[in-house]
């Protein structure tokens, strides 16, 4: 029997080696949002986890939510938008028609540098080998 494979999962395996998601507004504007590595163990050493990012969806409580947004999202696109605010990150998700499967494709990208470490490998593609002696 095959497993089955949820939304998740199928989202994480359409991500892989993706780096970046693209917002566009309604006036055609771009807005990029990334978690390079570095920006994720910084976000890690000041406590924000993908358990974190988690439990903070899951209390659906007005302050959470500007938690949220503040410590998860704002930085993942002040990588290339350096003045925007979260106020404007929340009038862009606002625009949006499906806002979860962002926030979730967000997750994925934070969670990839770690997960790329552990994913198996074609062994033709490797580029180190080892050996047990």
């Amino acid at each position: 029997m095959a497993e089955e494979t949820t939304e998740f999962e199928k989202l994480r395996k359409n991500l892989r080696g993706k780096s970046s998601i693209i917002l566009t507004d309604e006036n055609g504007v771009e807005y990029t949002a990334k978690f390079p590595r570095k920006l994720v163990k910084d976000m890690e050493d000041s406590g924000v986890t993908s358990e974190y990012v988690t439990s903070i969806i899951q209390k659906g409580t007005v302050s959470a939510t500007d938690e949220f947004f503040d410590r998860f999202v704002l930085p993942a696109f002040n990588n290339d938008c350096q003045k925007m605010t979260a106020e404007q990150v929340r009038d862009l998700f606002e625009g949006l028609g499906d806002p979860m499967q962002v926030i979730q494709a967000l997750i994925v990208l934070f969670t990839n540098p770690v997960v790329a470490l552990f994913e198996k490998k074609n062994p033709t593609q490797t580029r180190t080998k080892f050996r047990f002696v």
